[in-house]
């Protein structure tokens, strides 16, 4: 007879952040906080440009890798739509990333911008019942 074998259901969900709006600089703004324990699998981030981005060259989503999920290159900031990270201009989508401690999902833009507004979308699985700081 085989080993058995046993399943446990997981916690996932989708959050999303705050309304962001546009940065008068260059830089970062938080978006959505990520608990320790927890897993964002490939393609789990994406940026919703509610309001034309305007005055800045490119906006990003990430974490400490400023575009890890979703690059500058995928993002058409005239145009309103979703947009997830391409595997070629997000690093973290090609097999996602488990967070071992807090950090939060942020969004760059590289350029001082006049005008726009975005929301963050994240899938976020919890597995702090088996990972160990």
């Amino acid at each position: 007879m085989g080993a058995s074998t046993a399943q446990y259901g997981l916690k996932d969900r989708w959050v999303r952040s705050r309304l962001i709006t546009f940065g008068a600089a260059a830089g970062a703004q938080a978006a959505i906080d990520v608990p320790a324990g927890t897993f964002i699998p490939a393609f789990g981030v994406h940026i919703y440009i509610k309001s034309a981005w305007g005055g800045c060259t490119a906006v990003s989503v990430g974490d400490s890798d400023v575009d890890g999920w979703v690059g500058a290159g995928d993002v058409t900031l005239g145009t309103v739509g979703m947009y997830c990270g391409t595997a070629a201009n997000a690093t973290l989508n090609d097999q996602g990333k488990i967070y071992t401690s807090a950090d939060t999902i942020d969004v760059y833009n590289t350029s001082a911008a006049t005008a726009g507004t975005a929301y963050v979308y994240a899938r976020m699985i919890d597995v702090s019942d088996v990972y160990d700081d």
